[in-house]
């Protein structure tokens, strides 16, 4: 999945810098909503269309206020596939003094980006997360979510990785004893805030004239009378009153693609579990080892104060373990990412597969 984490050059992260000098860097209001303006939304909205093929990426514009975070702008970021990572760094430099020259706000104050079944647990993402909340305390991830764009819902989240998390991903010591120590998993990488869509004035007007009826304006005179008593005269069809969608049977092409997604983080998790199992069975081997090393040289330390001599050194584990070639752990943080990726899978098809079921369960009662 192409995110922003290609283009977070160097250039880029001295300019998250210099920015968060102007916010609340030392987090004494952390946010706990997102108010983000109508029309973000909608460029949101149109750049995530226009890259069905890819997944749409750009930044968030804004400030906070207390404890809230106020997105009034956004922009999209070019392809990084298509850029080179300075050509981008400077694509952004340019944008922002653009945006700067219109009085146009340019604080940048988080990104978005595309997803399928609102999935963002992968390397990528957590890298730019983790970007961005390095430079700015308060940057959030917009999350619009394409498969639920197609059945005519509009699902715009935001995410921020939790702090426990950020601590951990600082160090880079993704094993098994510090998930255990600070209780990470898959459940609270994440955290996600309230979003809330705010309209203008003008807009809302704007609205509430589309939202009335407008009468016909018939410069003949005639016109209007004439389709109203059409109308009034026509009988009306007792089967177009009728919804009939409700009875279709074909299954819904999201739900395939969600099965599909379902089988692919299945295979990632098991591939992630076998090499934790092999890891294991390599490290007791040579825990075994390491543990007969030690008895021998035990005896050997007393069979020598027995005789007279003088004892070996005491060697610490250190020093021990460095003689011996102890595997090391894999990372625990692609085995969690691949369980959030499965269990947000599943999450979603359990939301949506109940009506197609419940009809697929009542044709074959009919059909008895």
């Amino acid at each position: 999945m192409t995110t922003l984490a290609a283009t977070l050059s160097s250039q880029e992260n001295k300019s998250l810098a210099s920015i968060a000098a102007n916010l609340d860097v030392e987090m004494k209001n952390p946010i706990t909503s997102v108010q983000i303006e109508a029309l973000v939304v909608m460029k949101i909205i149109k750049h995530s269309r226009e890259s069905l093929s890819g997944t749409a990426t750009g930044q968030l514009l804004g400030m906070d206020v207390d404890d809230t975070l106020n997105i009034s702008s956004a922009y999209p970021a070019p392809p990084a596939s298509t850029e080179s990572p300075e050509e981008i760094a400077q694509y952004h430099t340019d944008m922002m003094q653009c945006l700067r020259e219109v009085n146009v706000d340019n604080n940048t104050v988080g990104c978005y980006q595309s997803a399928h079944f609102n999935t963002i647990m992968d390397a990528a993402t957590i890298d730019t997360m983790y970007n961005y909340q390095k430079n700015l305390k308060k940057a959030v991830m917009l999350v619009y979510d394409l498969s639920r764009a197609t059945r005519g819902q509009l699902s715009l989240r935001a995410y921020r990785l939790t702090p426990e998390f950020m601590e951990v991903y600082a160090k880079g010591k993704f094993t098994t004893q510090t998930f255990t120590l600070t209780g990470l998993s898959h459940k609270n990488l994440l955290e996600e805030l309230p979003v809330v869509i705010h309209n203008s004035s003008m807009l809302k007007v704007l609205m509430q004239e589309f939202s009335e009826p407008s009468p016909i304006v018939d410069p003949l005179g005639h016109l209007e009378s004439s389709l109203l008593s059409a109308q009034s005269t026509a009988a009306p069809s007792h089967l177009d009153s009728i919804n009939t969608q409700a009875l279709e049977l074909s299954l819904d092409p999201a739900m395939e693609k969600n099965l599909e997604s379902i089988l692919d983080g299945l295979e990632k998790y098991n591939t992630h579990r076998h090499q934790y199992q092999y890891w294991q069975r390599g490290y007791a081997r040579e825990q075994q080892k390491i543990q007969q090393y030690v008895h021998r040289r035990r005896m050997e330390n007393a069979q020598r104060v027995a005789a007279g001599q003088t004892p070996l050194a005491e060697e610490t584990e250190e020093q021990v373990e460095a003689k011996f070639n102890l595997p090391k752990e894999p990372s625990r943080l692609a085995h969690a990412l691949a369980t959030g990726k499965v269990d947000n899978y599943c999450k979603e098809l359990s939301q949506y597969s109940g009506p197609t079921l419940s009809k697929m369960f009542a044709v074959r009662e009919l059909q008895k």
